[in-house]
């Protein structure tokens, strides 16, 4: 699998200090689900900096400027076909040069990656090797952690049945291949509007 180019991540003082409140505060926060988390090896919170600066923006505090030249998407393709990734790659290039792009080519991995990196949407092929997608996205709506990302299933067998099984396993969409770049560009505006607008102002 591969797993490059992962976020800067914070832990909870330097969040605490950027917000002008308590390390407890955060803490509260975390707890409520209001801020986005993960625990490390050691079980100490740290937020992946476009959670935080999602948080920061909805919460209208201020963003610091440090934070804001690398609010790109982090988008996670799950596809065991090197064609449709290098595809994909190219489409995500043309819409944003320093969108964050990492792969992964079977199911198993998918579970894994997805939790350590927490990427803002993940791009799901139906027919994996090992665990199929419809598992890979049920699993993912079952962690409350993983809740707001969004998931685009793409698939090569465009059946109803193909596309009923993925939404009602949780994909925000589905999408069949071959996908023009136009296409794939629309879903993409579609579910990360706010990195894009922002990244393009």
């Amino acid at each position: 699998m591969n797993v490059n180019n992962v976020k800067t991540s914070f832990g909870t003082d330097k969040i605490a200090r950027i917000c002008g409140v308590t390390r407890p505060t955060i803490g509260d926060w975390i707890k409520r689900g209001k801020l986005r988390s993960y625990k490390t090896v050691g079980g100490h919170n740290r937020v992946w900096i476009n959670d935080l600066v999602e948080f920061l923006t909805g919460q209208g505090i201020a963003v610091p400027d440090y934070l804001k030249v690398v609010t790109h998407p982090l988008i996670l393709l799950v596809e065991d076909s090197a064609a449709t990734v290098r595809l994909m790659k190219s489409f995500i290039a043309g819409l944003d040069p320093e969108a964050q792009v990492q792969v992964v080519n079977n199911g198993f991995d998918a579970g894994a990656v997805v939790e350590q990196v927490r990427p803002d949407l993940i791009v799901l092929d139906v027919y994996l090797p090992g665990i199929n997608g419809v598992q890979v996205c049920e699993s993912i709506r079952k962690n409350i952690n993983l809740k707001q990302v969004k998931i685009l299933a793409v698939s090569g067998k465009d059946t109803l049945n193909t596309r009923k099984s993925m939404l009602a396993a949780g994909a925000d969409a589905f999408l069949a291949k071959p996908f023009s770049s136009a296409l794939f560009s629309e879903y993409l505006q579609r579910f990360l509007p706010k990195k894009i607008a922002y990244l393009q102002s």
